[in-house]
């Protein structure tokens, strides 16, 4: 078997070796090294000439070309290689070349073996791979994780500058068989003296490559590529998705080589690569936290992790960590005060999984994934701030649960009473008519208002450090109702539609006698989306903007109007009957909508409460007007840029592919009898040249 020290007899090989004046200077130069004066002066030729044949002998890897130390000189010396040619007895030749009857018999049955043919044989290169120059080279490292130096030495043989490459198995595989046109993976070289620092230009995944070199004078290591095994580093972020303000902790483990390590985690945008990492957090052990506030303060987008390891070499992680703006909604905004009632919660876009805690007050209520309802229990009246997750999201109005009656005296003069649910008698609570200050009412909770006139009437009720109430009082023919409380609405059509959602515009007119706050809240194929709190005058208009989360898609878009919840009024406010009108049913609130190539017109209630949950105990629910029914699509989002991209070279060649070309050459590397019997018959007419002088 051919070692280290063997020289391969390829055709350009013996081309070399066979003048004279090149084997002469060969000698010359094993003595030691010799400028080019000094070898003409020797050999007794021009220096043009022997110029001629030590370039020939510098690119077949024999000799190479030295300066010294100041440059003040060129010198020539002997490379490992030539050292074996011109060293007797550690030469060998595959094919022995004793005569030239001997080598006329090797000639011919070599053509013979190219005129007869040979089928292709089965697996491993042929002879002409073994033939094939060998290259000195070492690899250090046989086993690397991404981002990891690679140390080679490279032998004499490989002349000026050289090119390293990793390949996948089948690259190198159709290399050794001889198809062209293959590099793999480009390895950037640094060099330390003899021996190389490889590193890939990009991502690699995990997997065995071989490492191959080569220089510009086509010297190569095809024949004895080394195998090394690249493991990626690995790495799993939980959350993958992370809402601002909702989430408590991430967690990226990243292990290399199966065991912990130690550096820093960057989070960089998939967007712009080159920006600034927006977080970088200790490694150690293999276990890194990405703080809480740290993501809060993110900008919406996908992130990618890179490990910077104490060497100051980063490597891409197979892992992505998308920043999402939650979407949080709470309805109904307006509760009744030392009732229990039910808040339907959306804490992210609907379908996530995202969950978070609920509190009010500072006191956790429930949890919520995505959308769901907890039970906000009987709170003293004024205001509780609701906080999903780490920040206050929403105020809910708690208003005094007071409970007015009308009673009619034999004079036509109406009295109020008010009880305060659960309490008794409301006492010292200020009444105020059309905004008229009227008084307070005594211990027993009543006050004369006095007649009114036909119409509607503004009723105002104002106990100490208490929200206002404020409720409509309808007069016909001497009788007192409720009066209705419609709102109207207009939605417009959507705007900012787009990957996770699209943004509503609506607009709201009261009909009502008194001022009040409802809340306009979203819904998305059924679930809360999105939700505010409109303050509305006696007969005035509000505007609001909803900014509605959802995924790609189309979906069934419902916009509600909540009103606060009022008990019924109570008592008999009817005078003398005579011709009195029928009392007035209640109002509706209707609206319309329209989407891009979709409409809706909204219904509305006839005096009734919707169907949301109960707002106190004895089964009263919340008034609900459905403002608008939209169709809405929702475009998928585009695909996120692929930081981690691993590596999956396609073979090149020049004019077929891989499949293409092994199969017209066979699984393995044909005999290569018409190169062989060439080989024959130059080694013929070598040995011949030589014996005849």
């Amino acid at each position: 078997m051919p070692d280290e020290t063997d020289v391969p007899l390829d055709p350009a090989m013996i081309k070399v070796l066979a003048s004279d004046t090149r084997l002469d200077i060969l000698k010359q130069l094993k003595q030691r090294r010799m400028t080019l004066t000094e070898l003409a002066n020797a050999l007794g030729l021009k220096k043009a000439t022997i110029l001629e044949h030590l370039e020939r002998l510098t690119t077949a890897g024999l000799v190479r070309r030295m300066d010294d130390g100041e440059r003040l000189w060129v010198y020539y010396e002997l490379t490992r290689r030539g050292g074996y040619v011109v060293t007797p007895g550690r030469t060998r030749f595959y094919l022995l070349v004793g005569g030239s009857a001997l080598a006329a018999v090797v000639a011919l049955a070599l053509a013979l073996v190219f005129l007869v043919g040979q089928a292709p044989s089965p697996g491993g290169p042929g002879p002409l791979g073994q033939l094939d120059q060998k290259g000195g080279l070492n690899v250090a490292e046989r086993s690397l994780v991404t981002g990891d130096v690679m140390h080679v030495l490279v032998g004499p043989e490989f002349v000026g500058a050289t090119h390293s490459y990793l390949l996948l198995p089948q690259e190198a595989d159709a290399l050794r068989n001889g198809v062209t046109g293959i590099l793999g993976l480009p390895l950037e070289e640094h060099a330390q003296g003899p021996v190389l620092e490889l590193r890939p230009t990009g991502p690699v995944p995990s997997g065995t490559y071989y490492v191959y070199v080569r220089d510009d004078y086509g010297h190569d290591n095809r024949a004895s590529m080394p195998p090394v095994s690249v493991q990626a580093a690995e790495a799993q972020v939980l959350p993958a998705i992370w809402w601002r303000g909702l989430d408590s902790d991430a967690r990226a483990q990243v292990q290399l080589r199966g065991s912990g390590v130690n550096g820093t985690v960057l989070l960089v945008p998939v967007a712009d690569p080159a920006a600034d990492a927006i977080l970088a957090v200790p490694l150690r052990g293999g276990a890194a936290t990405l703080g809480a506030s740290a993501l809060d303060d993110a900008a919406p987008g996908t992130y990618q992790l890179l490990l910077l390891r104490p060497d100051n070499v980063s490597a891409p992680l197979a892992a992505q960590l998308e920043v999402r703006e939650p979407g949080i909604a709470i309805a109904p905004l307006s509760v009744l005060a030392g009732q229990a009632t039910q808040l339907s919660v959306t804490a992210a876009a609907p379908g996530s999984d995202a969950q978070v805690s609920v509190r009010a007050g500072g006191s956790v209520i429930g949890q919520v994934r995505g959308a769901d309802s907890v039970q906000l229990g009987p709170r003293d009246a004024g205001s509780v701030d609701i906080e999903v997750g780490r920040a206050v999201h929403a105020s809910v109005r708690v208003l005094p649960d007071l409970r007015p009656s009308l009673d009619a005296r034999s004079d036509g003069q109406l009295v109020l009473a008010l009880n305060a649910s659960g309490r008794g008698p409301a006492s010292g609570v200020q009444v105020l008519l059309d905004g008229q200050a009227l008084g307070a009412t005594e211990a027993n909770g009543t006050l004369l208002l006095g007649s009114l006139a036909n119409g509607t009437h503004a009723l105002a009720l104002r106990a100490p450090g208490q929200p206002e109430v404020a409720r409509g009082l309808l007069v016909r023919g001497g009788t007192v109702l409720d009066a209705p409380r419609p709102v109207d609405v207009v939605v417009d059509p959507p705007t900012d539609v787009g990957p996770g959602g699209f943004t509503l515009a609506t607009e709201l007119h009261s009909r009502a006698a008194a001022p009040m706050r409802v809340t306009l809240a979203a819904y998305v194929d059924g679930a809360l989306a999105a939700s505010q709190a409109i303050d509305l005058a006696p007969g005035g208009a509000g505007n609001a903007t909803l900014r509605v989360l959802a995924e790609g898609g189309h979906h069934q878009v419902e916009a509600r109007v909540l009103l606060p919840p009022q008990p019924a009024l109570g008592g008999s406010a009817s005078a003398s009957a005579a011709g009195a009108e029928p009392p007035a049913t209640g109002g509706t609130a209707g609206g319309s909508g329209a989407s891009s190539g979709a409409s809706g017109t909204g219904g509305g209630s006839s005096g009734g409460p919707a169907s949301l949950p109960a707002g106190s105990a004895d089964g009263m629910a919340y008034d609900a007007y459905d403002a608008a029914q939209l169709q809405v699509d929702v475009p998928l989002p585009a695909m996120a840029a692929e930081a981690f991209r691993g590596y999956s070279p396609e073979p090149v060649f020049p004019n077929r592919d891989l499949q293409d070309e092994l199969a017209q050459r066979g699984t393995a590397a044909k005999t290569p009898g018409f190169e062989l019997a060439l080989l024959g018959l130059a080694v013929l007419v070598a040995v011949t040249a030589r014996r005849r002088r």
